[in-house]
C-alpha cells in the first residue's frame, strides 16, 4: 500500500495533529480547500515512505504521485 501513490484522505489540512479527532474520525476543520494526502509515493525518499508520512493539496489539481483508493464498510 506505501511508495505506488500517496493517498488523499478525507481530512482537512491541519499543521499538526492537536486538531484531528482521537476517535479515528476525520477531520473536518481548518483548511478545508487544502486536503491531507498520506502515505509515500514513488519518488519520495525513504522517511516519506510510511502510512504518517503527510502532505497536502488542494483536491482538484492534479499530482502524478497522489491518488485515491476506493473502499466502503461491509455490513
Amino acid at each position: 500500500m506505501i511508495g505506488n501513490a500517496a493517498e488523499w484522505t478525507q481530512d482537512c489540512f491541519a499543521v499538526d495533529l492537536s486538531s484531528v479527532p482521537s476517535n479515528g474520525s476525520a477531520s473536518e476543520t481548518g483548511y478545508c480547500r487544502g486536503r491531507m494526502a498520506r502515505g509515500g509515493s514513488w519518488n519520495v525518499g525513504p522517511q516519506g515512505l510510511r502510512s504518517a508520512g503527510r502532505g497536502n493539496g488542494e483536491p482538484f489539481d492534479r499530482y502524478a504521485r497522489v491518488g485515491f483508493r476506493v473502499a466502503r464498510t461491509l455490513d
